[in-house]
């Protein structure tokens, strides 16, 4: 939740999609607001990625403003490596044509998740990973 200058409370995510990365926790929605602050970002969304060692890494999805052509995504990456601490940065962000959303508007992490790009299937034009 946040709370804005007339002191509403607004609710930002849920606490089922709260990243915990070596014990960290993460909050998802702080890491989309950053994406989507890049000019060449329509919409966004992070999620969760099982590690035997952290637990979850952070793994981001981007779909991009129509007509913009040459934006890289390690610069997309290099952004938010400037505004987000080290351990909230995804350490892979893919392209796609569109963020998928259940009915209610929500981000549907799950189909998300098992979209992530094996490495086999990488594409330099579509996913960057650091």
């Amino acid at each position: 939740m946040r709370q804005d200058d007339a002191d509403d409370l607004w609710f930002v995510s849920c606490k089922k999609d709260v990243i915990i990365r070596g014990g960290l926790n993460i909050s998802p929605a702080e890491i989309e607001r950053v994406l989507t602050a890049h000019p060449a970002v329509r919409d966004a969304a992070v999620v969760g990625v099982p590690d035997p060692a952290l637990g979850q890494r952070v793994a981001g999805f981007v779909q991009m403003e129509r007509g913009t052509r040459g934006i890289i995504l390690k610069e997309i990456l290099a952004g938010v490596t400037a505004l987000l601490a080290d351990y909230k940065v995804p350490e892979s962000l893919e392209m796609v044509d569109e963020i998928l959303r259940n009915t209610l508007g929500k981000i549907d992490r799950e189909s998300l998740l098992a979209m992530i790009s094996k490495p086999e299937g990488y594409d330099a034009d579509r996913v960057a990973r650091i």
